[in-house]
């Protein structure tokens, strides 16, 4: 029984996630820590697939969503990872790790941002018709 409110969606290449952690005493701007793709994205969460060189994850508070020339940038403050597990380890000895991330009371703002990306970078060559009601 499939347990999401929201419809995943597969998006172009180009969309990635920035983990952020933000600093000592949140005086300064967050800071990137690892960049990631997006496997797929929905209004309720994310799942991204990046590589590390240590069996452990590396630790984010934050999380912001875009493209890699920086043209859209949606920062994503209130999120929780709900898993994060090594899926493979190439030759190079980099682990792959996937990373399940739920997006927790996001601002209308946010999510009209959020629903306008999705429809930018979804990777299904027509909309249908069902998929589009959601997000509007």
């Amino acid at each position: 029984m499939e347990k999401r409110r929201d419809t995943r969606c597969a998006l172009k290449p180009g969309a990635i996630v920035k983990f952020k952690k933000t600093s000592f005493l949140g005086l300064l701007k967050p800071r990137t820590v690892k960049y990631a793709a997006i496997v797929d994205l929905s209004l309720g969460g994310i799942r991204t697939e990046y590589q590390t060189n240590s069996k452990w994850s590396v630790e984010f508070d934050q999380i912001s969503i875009g493209t890699a020339d920086n043209t859209i940038d949606i920062d994503l403050t209130d999120c929780r990872i709900i898993s994060d597990s090594i899926v493979g380890r190439p030759i190079d000895g980099l682990y792959t790790r996937r990373c399940g991330i739920r997006f927790m009371q996001l601002s209308d703002a946010t999510k009209n941002k959020l629903a306008q990306f999705i429809e930018a970078y979804n990777n299904l060559p027509q909309h249908s018709q069902s998929w589009h009601k959601e997000f509007v």
